[in-house]
């Protein structure tokens, strides 16, 4: 009797511990759910990419000169937006310059004075070097919808871009398509524009 009563208070035991385990189990993949659901877990991601990150730091190239439209640059050329015919004159310097592409991160899906923009247009003709933005809707990646292009007139003289991107929970950028699909063709990316890195959309 003591034998068999020993015997069930070790089953019991054992099905005490699984179930104990299985409880435990279904709680860890609850909260991982929800972290999932909520993001939670991108707190930690960023944290541990920033860190690594900084122990491997790489210096910049050089190779990318950013022009600005700051507070100095329209005390010089006049308050902001900018005729388009001033532009063009800042295309030919900047291709004067040696540049190797000029992106533009600049809204031309409107069109202004005409005869400033004939001479935006024929500026990005001589260059031919000139990546104009579009936006396309993120998720909508076929090119039946975008939100923003340039206009036709500058779209036959310059190269298109996407300027689209991921922001996560806290509005930072950590990745992006290389690319997208625009009326029936491709589209890379502008960082993928800049370091010469093409991939799949």
């Amino acid at each position: 009797m003591k034998a068999k009563a020993k015997g069930a208070e070790g089953d019991t035991a054992r099905l005490t511990g699984q179930r104990r385990t299985t409880r435990a189990l279904g709680v860890i993949a609850l909260l991982g759910l929800l972290f999932g659901l909520v993001g939670m877990g991108e707190v930690a991601e960023d944290s541990l990419r920033v860190a690594r990150n900084n122990m491997n730091p790489i210096n910049a190239s050089g190779d990318i000169v950013l022009v600005e439209i700051d507070d100095h640059s329209q005390r010089v050329g006049g308050a902001w937006p900018w005729k388009r015919s001033v532009q063009a004159d800042m295309i030919d310097k900047i291709d004067q310059a040696g540049a190797k592409r000029i992106l533009l991160d600049l809204s031309y899906d409107f069109a202004t004075d005409p005869a400033d923009d004939q001479r935006f247009a024929q500026a990005l003709a001589r260059s031919g070097k000139v990546v104009l933005p579009i936006r396309p809707r993120m998720g909508d990646w076929n090119g039946e919808r975008v939100a923003k292009q340039p206009i036709a007139l500058f779209r036959r003289n310059a190269t298109l871009g996407s300027i689209s991107v991921y922001y996560n929970y806290a509005m930072a950028v950590w990745k992006m398509p290389y690319g997208g699909r625009f009326e029936g063709g491709g589209v890379a990316n502008f960082a993928s524009v800049m370091s010469g890195v093409q991939g799949e959309p």
